[in-house]
């Protein structure tokens, strides 16, 4: 898990005024030619770089007018990175930006290689551009530079991600693929998977009077997902059913979108916007997809498969003695 301190602690740590530090890791206009020379690491109030920056709620809990909940069966979903038009600016008020250790190296980096540069814009922190010739005599030679080697430093090549997703570290999710890769590669090892026909009602999967794929008997209705959480895909579309995967982002609860790293490599998966391995990353939503675990596989089979239809089949696939029972 990264940690975070506010704009104010950076400035701190780096010695810096508050609006300085606020204004080099957004945007910063310069004329001519409209070079934006800043680290942007946060743009248009509702993106940020992960592993770098986010935007939060000062008390850690969001406002009233906050966005309804879509990890329902029968909720809206919009698409990620939209936002409802009532909660903009209440809950902006309500924000404040934060950031990593990496940002603050970043920003100490950068002052730095261009100390005549932080030192020009910390006159006037407030304005909304600034001409070349605030930089000396050979502003615009100075301008080029500092655009290059903004071109060349690793956030210039990562995406921004919508504030409201919530997401592990690039680290951590290498973590998840390689011990994935190792799973997949031990079960490969004790050969080709056993498979068992069984009879089980229709009552267990589909909810009754259903007419939808995506009407799956949810055992644990309207649970929202966390990070970490495995899964098994029931409907959503390039995965096969049954794939089995990890949740690695969750995005914003109206939108019902998570991101999952897969077990195996598949036609059509992406990289996640450079957070896995290609053929690894899809975007799906919740309800396409079933949350299991050991304890969650055996309440279902108690509940949903009476006996005799093939119970003894699952138990042994779960691992139920008789002596458990």
């Amino acid at each position: 898990q990264e940690s975070f301190i506010s704009t104010n602690d950076a400035a701190k740590v780096l010695k810096m005024k508050q609006t300085v530090f606020a204004k080099i890791t957004g945007s910063v206009f310069f004329q001519p030619g409209n070079y934006d020379l800043g680290l942007n690491l946060k743009y248009k109030k509702d993106f940020c770089v992960l592993g770098y920056t986010r935007r939060r709620y000062k008390h850690g809990k969001k406002n009233e007018g906050a966005p309804k909940k879509a990890w329902g069966r029968k909720d809206t979903v919009l698409v990620v990175g939209n936002q409802r038009n009532e909660e903009s600016s209440a809950s902006d008020k309500n924000m404040v930006w934060e950031y990593t250790p990496k940002a603050v190296r970043l920003v100490a980096a950068f002052r730095q290689k261009f100390p005549k540069f932080f030192a020009a814009i910390s006159k006037n922190p407030d304005s909304y551009r600034y001409e070349a010739n605030i930089l000396g005599s050979k502003g615009l030679d100075e301008m080029k530079q500092i655009r290059e080697w903004l071109n060349n430093i690793e956030t210039a090549k990562m995406p921004r991600t919508p504030c409201s997703t919530d997401e592990m570290p690039h680290a951590a999710i290498a973590a998840v693929q390689r011990a994935a890769d190792v799973r997949v590669a031990e079960n490969e090892k004790e050969g080709v998977v056993k498979h068992a026909n069984l009879k089980i009602p229709s009552s267990a999967l589909y909810l009754e009077g259903s007419t939808l794929p995506t009407d799956v008997l949810h055992h644990a209705d309207g649970e929202s997902p966390e990070l970490g959480d495995r899964v098994v895909n029931l409907c959503a579309n390039g995965l096969s059913f049954g794939a089995r995967g990890t949740v690695v982002g969750i995005h914003e609860e109206s939108t019902g979108c998570v991101e999952v790293v897969m077990d195996k490599e598949f036609i059509g998966g992406s990289t996640l916007q450079g957070s896995c391995s290609n053929f690894r990353g899809k975007l799906c939503l919740w309800n396409h997809l079933l949350k299991v675990n050991a304890s969650d596989s055996m309440d279902i089979v108690d509940q949903m498969i009476p006996v005799g239809s093939g119970k003894s089949a699952i138990d042994n696939i779960l691992g139920v003695s008789k002596e458990d029972e």
